[in-house]
């Protein structure tokens, strides 16, 4: 999916450029199209980048909800990320998973947050 996304990336530009040199160099409307083209191209990219940081934060949360729901302690005192949120966005969604997969391996009153970040990412750091 990266790579079409870069395709439309560089259509815009292409198209912007070209239809700006036709439409305003040559006095072509065939430039002009091509301009409108290229911001059709913006659009949509721009349209796809917001629905993916949507759905990565819909998921952010719904992670954070599941953590403390069985965590019995989240503090994470003495680990490089101090909050909750922090540690949601180091991870992916493959770390968040393996971090959800930790915590519900240790026994019940025993389920520390550190106890399974650290399991994942011992030293994790939080720029």
């Amino acid at each position: 999916m990266l790579d079409w996304r870069l395709g439309l990336i560089a259509a815009w530009v292409l198209l912007i450029s070209i239809g700006a040199w036709l439409g305003l160099v040559r006095h072509s409307l065939f430039g002009f199209i091509l301009m409108f083209l290229g911001f059709v191209c913006q659009f949509v990219h721009t349209g796809l980048d917001r629905r993916d940081r949507v759905t990565e934060e819909t998921a952010r949360s719904l992670w954070i909800s599941q953590v403390r729901e069985l965590a019995d302690d989240i503090h994470l005192e003495g680990y490089g990320i101090e909050s909750l949120e922090d540690l949601s966005r180091y991870h992916d969604a493959a770390g968040r998973a393996e971090v959800l997969a930790s915590l519900r391996s240790l026994p019940v009153g025993q389920r520390h947050l550190l106890a399974a970040a650290r399991a994942v990412d011992p030293d994790a750091e939080w720029d």
